[in-house]
């Protein structure tokens, strides 16, 4: 069995415009950023982060983020939050896990009548990132069930995803070539702040959002090699897709 984190970055509002936004307003890009591992590998990961986050934070309860106040961390720690982010990152590219992420450009799919609607902006980044996800066990010939969760938002955000999610997994034209039967039939929403793989699938994402919506690729590159790739190290179509259209 494999456990499968995802969380996104980004708004998921129709883009009208080009702008990139990175100071809080409607977003360019849409991410959404998958952790795959399994259960074996899950406490080594709490372990490792729990260490990370007894060392930074006042509470250890405090999720690990890429954007955190100052207030949250110990004082001999306020201002070593570039060396927290290091931290964090490196330990993930070291960890036992497979990263995926997709990335929309809300301005692409709107102008080309792609996405209407939230709900359309999250299946198309589904549909992808499920896809990703299923050729990696179709061309390992992995056979096991993935458990798939998803960091919970509020009760309208939360339908909405769930909805995105079911008819993303039923769309045959897209595994008509696999068995979508591995993956839970419905996602799994949790509560990040006591879920070690959705705050890591978090980090992932807006890792991946920030190396489009403003070409930092500082956190990016860090994790490359700990995504899906070919021999040579190349993630596209393989632990990474550009969704500005559906899947034939």
């Amino acid at each position: 069995m494999y456990l499968l984190y995802i969380d996104d970055a980004g708004t998921n509002t129709l883009k009208k415009d080009k702008e990139p936004s990175t100071d809080g307003g409607n977003t360019l890009y849409f991410v959404l950023g998958g952790v795959l591992l399994k259960p074996t590998s899950l406490e080594s990961l709490e372990n490792k982060f729990h260490d990370i986050k007894a060392k930074y934070f006042k509470d250890v309860f405090m999720e690990i983020k890429y954007s955190l106040k100052k207030q949250s961390f110990k004082p001999e720690h306020k201002e070593n939050i570039s060396l927290y982010r290091n931290e964090i990152y490196n330990c993930l590219a070291e960890s036992d896990c497979i990263l995926f992420a997709c990335g929309q450009n809300k301005y692409v799919t709107y102008t080309n009548n792609v996405a209407k609607d939230k709900h359309s902006i999250y299946k198309l980044n589904f549909q992808h990132l499920l896809y990703l996800i299923n050729s990696f066990l179709f061309v390992n010939k992995i056979h096991e069930p993935i458990i798939v969760f998803i960091d919970t938002k509020d009760k309208h955000q939360d339908e909405v995803i769930f909805k995105a999610y079911k008819e993303a997994l039923s769309d045959n034209t897209v595994f008509r070539n696999f068995d979508t039967t591995v993956f839970s039939p419905t996602i799994n929403v949790v509560v990040s702040r006591y879920t070690i793989g959705a705050q890591l699938a978090d980090i992932v994402a807006g890792a991946m959002w920030r190396s489009l919506e403003s070409k930092d690729r500082t956190f990016s590159k860090i994790l490359q090699k700990r995504f899906y790739a070919t021999e040579t190290g190349d993630i596209i179509g393989y632990g990474y897709s550009n969704c500005n259209e559906w899947k034939k």
